[in-house]
């Protein structure tokens, strides 16, 4: 019927996370978009066709923090390449050999952001929000609770709203079993390999239907559709 129907298309819409949209284009849609509903697709194999950062609206207030030893290296990817932090008001800042580093972020609401290396592969991201915009830290939960956050129907730009969100994903009871699984894989290989991973896949889904449900955006008793 249609009710299953749009429940389907809500699981399928928020699979294989991290899919097929510029990182730049991504972090940008957020900061600008008035609502919540969002493809967090990404992948790093294309590269956008210029270096240029985005141009950032003057209506988009931001501010430079000093934000030291916040990337937990130990617990990410890309360890033998060069790494940067992604925002869309301050583009590519460079992460040194400690894990620190220095941008800025949204002051209006939440946004997406990346730990990338030089081949534009993803190694982990997080949720910046503009009460704790110089403590944004990124390792094996930020991106376990990024890659939930960023769903469609999840997502939302509103600070207050968004840290909300953030809080039901870490007390989810599939949550913990998707942040051990990354914790100990992500730094092994990134976050594009891990796309491809079904077992995170599974254990991404399994957190999105709950989260859906607990949004109201699908039944208690849901079940996927076998593909």
């Amino acid at each position: 019927n249609q009710s299953k129907k749009m429940n389907n298309n809500f699981l399928k819409q928020n699979k294989n996370p991290i899919k097929k949209v510029w990182l730049f284009i991504i972090i940008l849609l957020i900061i600008l978009s008035g609502g919540g509903i969002i493809y967090f697709y990404y992948s790093a194999k294309q590269k956008p066709e210029s270096n240029t950062n985005p141009e950032t609206p003057t209506s988009l207030t931001t501010t430079s923090q000093i934000s030291k030893g916040l990337i937990n290296l130990n617990e990410i990817g890309c360890h033998d390449n060069n790494l940067f932090v992604i925002s869309a008001t301050s583009g590519e800042s460079p992460v040194d050999k400690e894990g620190n580093y220095q941008t800025s972020f949204s002051t209006n609401g939440a946004q997406l952001t990346y730990v990338i290396n030089d081949q534009n592969t993803a190694c982990a991201s997080a949720i910046s929000l503009p009460k704790y915009q110089n403590k944004v830290f990124f390792d094996a939960k930020s991106t376990a609770k990024a890659l939930v956050f960023q769903s469609i129907g999840i997502l939302t730009t509103d600070p207050a709203e968004a840290e909300s969100r953030l809080v039901m994903i870490e007390d989810l009871a599939s949550f913990p079993a998707l942040y051990s699984y990354i914790k100990e894989n992500l730094p092994k290989s990134d976050l594009n390999s891990l796309n491809k991973d079904t077992n995170m896949n599974s254990l991404g889904e399994k957190c999105v239907i709950e989260m859906g449900q607990k949004l109201n955006k699908l039944p208690e008793n849901f079940q996927p559709e076998n593909e």
